[in-house]
This record gives C-alpha cells, structure tokens and sequence, in this order.
C-alpha cells in the first residue's frame, strides 16, 4: 500500500506531470572550527571561571591574545549528496562525524566558525530554513519517559506538519481533473489521510510503527533512567521514528544502530533504501572515502590496507583509515553550479514555525524562579511584612493574584458576612474589596497570555544555554604508544581466553598498565540460576486491546551459570530481555513476579548482602554533569569501599584508560563535556572502583566504534582475569569484541533461551550447533550469522522452535548438571556476611 501510494500506483503522478520534490545537497571546501582552553582552564572553578572572564573581556579590547587554543574540527571537505542515495559517514571518535552532520542540517553551535559553502538545490542556507527541510537525528535517545511510544511519534507528527503533501495533494486532485483521470479509491484515501494536519493521530504514524517493528510496543510508556519503560534498542527506534513521522527531504542521521542487533538495522536500513528509493529522499549517515560501496575495499587494498577474514568492513574501514578522499569526478561535479532556477518550489521549506527544543537543562533557573515567587506571592510572607523595596515583587507574583481571587471568593460570600470575612483578609495582608476579584482573574490571565507568547518566543529564537568549549589534552606519549598498538592493519589486539584455558591472544603491555589499578582483595564467586520466570501486570493499553491475562511473560524458564575468570555474553534481539534478565539476577527489579532459584556459590540468594559484592554498569550513562572523572570516581569510592580503608588505596584505581580525561568535566549529555564512549568507560570505572566480585555490564561497547569498544572491552577482559565475574549484554558484535568472550547465553524475543554454552576457539562450538540447521558462509562474522539463522522469520521458514531445541539437547542436560553443581556449598564455605 505504502510503495502503490507513494510511487502512484494507478498511473496518476507520472500522467499529469507532477514531481516529487527532490533535495540534493553541496558542501565545497568546508571547514568548522571552535576554541578551547587546554588541560584545567576548562574546569568551571570559580578561580578559573573568573580567570576566564577576565582574559576575555582583556582580549576584547585587545590587551591581551587569547589564551584559548583553535581546534581544527573539519578541513577543507567536499562532496555531493544526491537524492535517492544513501550515503554512509565512517570515522574514528573526534573526527568530526556528528558536527559534520550537524553543519549539514543547518543545526552548528553559534561558537563555531564556518567557512566554504553549503547548499540544497542551489541555495544557501539564507535563502530557506533548513531544520524545516532537513531533519538530523541524534545518536542520544532524549525521550519524555511518561509519554506512550504511539504519543511520542503522534505528538512529534503534529509539531512537524505535513510540510508540503498538503499542496500537492490539492495540485494533484486539480490536474487529475482537469485530464479526466480518476484515482484509486485507496490510495486517494490514503494519500488524503496523510495529508491533513493537526490530527490527534496519523495513519503514517502507525506505518512508522509498523515498520520500525514498534507497534508491540506502541502503548507502553517510553520511561526513562527513574521509570520503566521500553528497551534501550526500542527507544534508538523512537528516535527514529520521531523524524521519519515529518515531512523533511533530507535526513542527517547520527549513530542510528547504537545498541541494535544487526537483523533489526538491517530492517530500519532496508525501509530506509526503499523510502531513499521511491520518495527520491536524500540520507546521510555517519568520509574517508565517498564513491561506489562496492570499490571500498579495492581501493584501500590499493592504499596498502588490507582486510582480515572474518572481519566486518565498517570495522575494517574505521580501524585502518582517517583520512577523506574524494575522486576527480567528484570535483568536476562540483565545478558545475546548480541551477536553482529549476528548483521544485516544494522542495525548500521558507516559512519558520516555533520548533521545540531539548529539556535538558530547562530547570536551570527554575527552582530559584519558583522560590521567589513562593516567597513574594503573600502566603509564606504577609503583603504588610514585605519591605517597600521588595513590594514589586508581590505585584510581579501570579501566585498573589491567584490566592487574593480564591480569599476573597470565599470570605466574602454571605455566609461568613463582613464581620468575619473581611477582618481576616486584612490580617492576612489580602484585598477585602470586591472589585478586586475581578482584577485578579484578569491578571491571571494576562499572565498566561504573556507567558505562552514568551515561551513560543524563547522556542523559535533562543538555543539552550551551556557552554560547549573544548577541553584540549597534552599529548601523553604512553597514551600515543597505546594507540600505535592498537593500529595495526590486523585490527585490534583483544585479550581472548577460552574455557579450557588456551589464548589466542596475548595480553599486551597495555593491558598490565590496567592491571595495576586493581589492588584490594576480593572473594570470587559463582552465579546459577535455574527455571527463572518474570512476570509483570498486564499493561492496561493491552487489555484494552482484547487481551485477557493479567500477567505479562518477559522471561520464561531461563536457567544458565556464571563462574570466576570466565567472560559470559549475553545476547539476543531487542526485546528479548537481556537487560530484564540482568535486572532480575541483580535484584534490581522492585515489581512484577519472580519465579525460580538464584545461588551464590552454593547458597541461596541473599539481596542484601549481594548487594555488598555485586557491581551493575547501566546502559545509561547516568552521572552528575558538574564534577570532573577524577571527582566522580574519588566520589564513588567514598561511598562503596569500606571505611577501613586509607585513603591512598581509594586513590589507586584503574582509571579504564580515562587518564588522560581525569580533569575533565562529565557534562551534560549532548550538551558538552564527555563524548558518548567517554560516558560509557566512566561508567565502568564508577562500578570497579568498589571492588564487586560479581559484575553486570549492559551493553558496555553500545554505542562505540570498533577502536573505543576495544579500550572498553579490553578492560573488562582485564577485570576477569584477575578472578571476577562478569556478564555482559551485547546487541551486534564484532568479531575482535565477539571472541573476547568466553560463554554466551543466546535469548530470542519472549525471553527464552536458544543456546547456553562454551564459544570455543573462533567460536567453533557455537558454529557446529547451528549448523545443524544451516552452514555458514566461509569468513562470515557468527555473530551475525546465529542472529540470522536463529531469526523468527528462519523459525518460521523451517517450521522449528530453538527455545525447544535447545531445551531437548545434551548442551542443557550438561549445563543443568553445572547449575546442580554450583547449586551446592563446597566443603568449608561459608555464607556472605557483613557485620554492617
């Protein structure tokens, strides 16, 4: 219906001449640069804030240089974006990528000097508004959690619009007329349906539900990091979704398969193709190299990089090069100006509505705006006990005119006659007079007035505040040899440990610098669970649908075990409950229904002493904006370690190679301070420094290019080596990361477990269960390829179920007999105790 509909499936478009607007997008010799101050001058101290100030007043005025550094973030780039294409953007972490994209979408920060040229179709970004005819989507999924996934994308298609269907609707039906053509009854329907604006709901919102694969979650809140809500892979689909759900020609599409599995990116790209394909739509996603995809490889093995067997080629692409490159082709293209007369008058939005902006520091002034207003509004403090210089302030309070209406509504009502009524509003310091009623309800209302047309103000023409400065580092040469090793043309060097103790790796020097940091002493212990069920209460949204149980599944007869010094990996679809499985073993789960056994070393599960030796690394990255790394880390040892320990031991961590960032401000994310693979090593660091002898680590490498997940990776492996349990949740894999694991516990949706078990070298043991149902390919990453094979579409084609497979093979008779054995106290153990 939808490829009939927008292609024209009766005949219509093409007979009467109407063409869907097309965006094509120039940059010639661009270059972006900011400032920044070097090493702590960027910490917003008061002595370097003032310092700060000061130098720049000095500097304005030309007394002084300024003390803050140029950072060269684009140079000199150039390139074409054509309509119906898609364009894939590759780089290493601080090559530019995001502001790249941003430039593009017309959405740069104001402290950014830009330089060359920019245009849709010819015109210069003066000439239109782009963030109308563009949309760039975020790698950070900032979502209002109360709100329903189908409200999110309803509410984001009515601040959008309809953009310019409505128009060509209407210039369609007039020519079809005038021709004497009749349409399809459907796709006149559907085609006028997605056309009106200001509906409460859309029909192109339930096809980006269904087509994203949200519609079985639709009427479930999105929550956030205090609420429950959908999973972090459904909520990258939201944030998709809000854009796809408007009318922009143009999609600038940042870090879109963070935390997906590669089946679900390839369902969100492949829609992507099809709507690049047929609507003519230009997209870019996140240039080393742009030309044909299917010349990449030959191109770099021309340049003397070549890529391993069984190695991913965007893996291979961001490890080996960062250098863009453009083709003579491509400049003499660029040497042609476009003609913008002949420009679809759709196609470049002109007129500028109110747009919304993020919420991420909107309560900045907040709570202060509110205590003045308490204060002065003549409840906390009396009209007569207010100083004259202050009175303003009572006049100023909407809060005053509201109270003073209800007071005198009430006590000069009949019932409480003069005598009573108008004595205590006096002593109240409140009005006694009738008209003044009448005065106050005006107010109230002009207020509101004034207030909305401030907000629609402060909206359309004022960014968030914040301060996106650099912080630049001083160049470490251990730092600088790091980073030289993990550059070869053979990938990344991953500490890979087997079960039977052999290593196709070795564990570099790199790795020894992270040992260091882990001195204090610890129990290792062991977790098995079997038969573990979750439920929770039926949604409401699904009842009212038709369903009639009251308990809702997530996991269902999960069982498994996690020992010392073994690396597990848990992995699985989005929505198969990797993290409500974590959640649960972690007792992190404070409603619904738990069935089953969960024991620590022989004994049974214990919350409150688990909770002494269990560490958790959120897959989001929640942590105070306002401190340094350094701070954040001193911080949570404070709190976690016991306080018989002296303080120089609390200093003595493993920093996960943040050393270099130890003075850096966290920030606020998408705002300023550390990038997205900062966030995520801090947050490791955050659960390490409490020396837990259990870990659970969400999606650690989400969100991450290949070289920054092996940083990360590397130090988790770190982390079992030295005795620790550690289970990790993982979407998509590469190989190098893949084979860093020792076990895998493989879930598909519903919460069932498919394959429990030993990888092997080269993960030959998981390659030899499945391929009892399908060989695979020579060279092919099998992390990729048992998502495929084990897909619900795979299930249905074979007409089989791998939950019952797995459930009826020797693999799950052995691990049940591990689970009865690590079920039991070994001889001289001891139950976890802390006499606190």
């Amino acid at each position: 219906m939808i490829t009939r509909s927008f292609s024209g499936g009766s005949g219509a478009e093409p007979t009467v001449g109407i063409e869907i607007p097309k965006i094509e997008v120039r940059f010639q010799t661009l270059s972006i640069e900011g400032d920044g101050y070097v090493g702590t001058r960027a910490l917003p101290s008061l002595l370097y804030s003032t310092l700060n100030v000061i130098e720049g007043v000095i500097g304005m005025i030309g007394l002084s240089p300024s003390k803050k550094r140029v950072v060269k973030i684009l140079q000199d780039v150039s390139g074409i974006i054509r309509p119906s294409r898609m364009t894939l953007l590759l780089g290493p972490p601080a090559s530019g990528k995001t502001t790249f994209l941003k430039a593009l979408s017309g959405e740069t920060d104001d402290d950014l000097r830009i330089t060359g040229k920019m245009t849709y179709r010819g015109h210069e970004f003066h000439e239109f508004v782009p963030q109308r005819t563009c949309a760039y989507i975020s790698e950070h999924d900032l979502h209002h959690g109360e709100m329903t996934v189908r409200e999110t994308l309803d509410f984001s298609g009515r601040c959008l619009g309809v953009g310019t269907r409505y128009d060509l609707l209407v210039e369609l039906s007039r020519r079809e007329k005038e021709a004497g053509i009749k349409p399809d009854p459907e796709i006149d329907a559907f085609m006028k349906a997605t056309a009106m604006a200001g509906q409460e709901t859309s029909l192109i919102t339930n096809c980006v539900l269904k087509i994203l694969g949200l519609d079985i979650c639709a009427d479930i809140m999105v929550g956030d990091e205090m609420r429950r809500g959908i999973s972090g892979g459904q909520k990258k689909h939201v944030t998709t979704g809000e854009m796809l759900v408007g009318p922009a020609k143009a999609f600038f599409m940042d870090e879109i398969s963070t935390g997906l599995d590669s089946s679900t990116t390839f369902q969100i790209v492949k829609f992507m193709k099809q709507m690049v394909h047929i609507m003519d739509i230009t997209m870019d996603g996140k240039i080393v190299h742009q030309g044909p995809r299917e010349n990449v490889l030959e191109l770099f093995e021309h340049m003397g990089f070549r890529c391993s067997e069984r190695k991913g080629i965007a893996d291979f692409l961001q490890e080996s090069f960062n250098y863009f490159h453009i083709g003579q082709q491509m400049m003499e293209h660029l040497g042609v100006p476009f003609d913008k007369y002949r420009v679809h008058p759709a196609a470049l939005v002109k007129e500028k509505y109110a747009v919304g902006r993020t919420p991420v520091v909107a309560n900045t002034l907040g709570t202060f705006t509110l205590q003045i207003v308490f204060v002065l509004g003549g409840f906390v403090v009396a009209r007569g006990d207010i100083k004259s210089w202050m009175i303003w302030g009572y006049y100023a309070s909407p809060m005053m005119y509201g109270q003073n209406a209800i007071a005198i509504n009430e006590f000069l009502d009949e019932r409480w006659n003069n005598v009573i009524g108008v004595p205590l509003l006096k002593e109240r310091g409140l009005f006694s007079e009738e008209h003044w009623y009448w005065i106050c309800i005006g107010a109230l209302f002009a207020f509101s007035l004034l207030f909305n047309v401030l907000f629609i103000a402060v909206l359309m023409f004022f960014n968030m505040p914040g301060d996106t400065k650099s912080l630049l580092l001083v160049d470490n040469p251990d730092d600088n040899g790091r980073r030289r090793l993990a550059s070869n043309n053979d990938g990344i060097d991953m500490a890979v440990r087997n079960a039977q103790g052999g290593s196709s790796s070795a564990i570099g020097a790199a790795n020894e610098g992270s040992r260091r940091g882990m001195v204090l002493p610890f129990l290792p212990l062991s977790l098995a669970f079997n038969h573990v069920n979750y439920y929770v209460d039926m949604p409401a949204e699904m009842k009212s649908q038709g369903v009639e149980e009251n308990r809702l599944q997530l996991l269902c007869d999960v069982s498994g075990a996690f020992r010392p010094g073994i690396l597990t990996a848990l992995v699985g679809v989005s929505g198969a409950g990797k993290t409500t499985l974590m959640d649960v073993l972690a007792g992190r789960k404070t409603g619904g229904y738990i069935e089953g056994s969960i024991s620590i070393s022989g004994y049974p599960k214990n919350q409150a002493t688990f909770a002494r030796v269990c560490g958790y690394c959120e897959q989001n990255d929640i942590h105070s904006p306002y401190v340094t790394v350094y701070e954040s880390l001193l911080y949570s040892a404070w709190l976690l370690l016991a306080s018989d320990i002296n303080d120089s031991t609390r200093k003595s961590y493993d920093l996960v190679e943040l050393n270099p960032l130890r003075h850096t401000v966290v920030g606020l994310l998408g705002v300023d301070g550390l990038s997205t693979e900062q966030r995520k090593r801090l947050t490791i660091s955050v659960e390490l420094v409490a020396n837990p002898s259990i870990i659970f680590m969400d999606e650690p490498p989400s969100g991450l290019d290949a070289r920054a997940a092996a940083i990360v990776m590397r130090a988790v492996r770190n982390t079992v080596d030295t005795g620790r349990t550690v289970l990790c949740t993982i979407h998509q894999p590469s190989i190098d990361i893949f084979e860093a694991f020792d076990e895998l516990l493989l879930m598909k949706r519903g919460g069932q477990v498919i394959y429990a078990g030993h990888l092997g070298r080269q993960s030959h043991k998981l390659v030899e269960y499945f391929e009892r149902v399908t060989k695979i390919k020579e060279g092919y990453n099998p992390a990729t390829w048992m998502l495929e094979v084990s897909s619900p579409a795979v299930e249905a084609h074979l007409d089989i179920d791998f939950a019952e497979v797995y459930a009826n093979s020797a693999l799950y008779g052995r691990n049940q007999n591990l689970i009865k054995e690590l079920s039991t106290p070994a001889p001289g153990s001891k139950d976890l105790y802390f006499p606190t």
